[in-house]
C-alpha cells in the first residue's frame, strides 16, 4: 500500500509524548519527533494527545517506542510500561488502517 497521501490519527498518552519529546531522544528522526510535538489535545479531555501522520512515520514511532521500551525494562525503569503502552496504541492504528507489516 501507498501511504504518500493517508494520515492516520492516533491518541499517544501525555506521558508517552513526554518521553519522545523529552531530553535524550535525539535518536529519534525529524518526522517523528515533528508529528507528536505538533499533536493537537485529546478532543475528550483525556491526558493524550491526537497525533495525525503517515504510516510510515507511524511506523517509525512503534520501531523507536518498542526500542525505548527495551531499554528502560533492561535499566528497571517504570516508564517502561508508558512506552509499552504508547507502542500498543501506534500498532492499533496501523492494524485499523491495514499498514501493520
Amino acid at each position: 500500500m501507498d501511504g504518500m497521501g493517508l494520515l492516520i490519527t492516533f491518541d499517544l498518552p501525555e506521558a508517552a509524548c513526554t518521553l519522545v519529546l523529552g531530553p535524550g531522544r535525539t535518536s529519534l528522526r525529524l518526522m517523528t519527533l515533528l508529528a507528536v510535538d505538533a499533536a493537537g489535545p485529546d478532543p475528550q479531555g483525556r491526558p493524550a494527545r491526537m497525533v495525525r501522520c503517515r504510516p510510515e512515520v507511524a511506523q517509525e514511532l512503534l520501531e523507536d517506542l518498542r526500542a525505548l521500551t527495551a531499554v528502560l525494562t533492561v535499566v528497571d525503569d517504570d516508564r517502561a510500561t508508558v512506552s509499552a503502552r504508547a507502542a500498543d496504541h501506534v500498532q492499533d492504528a496501523l492494524r485499523r488502517t491495514g499498514y501493520w507489516t
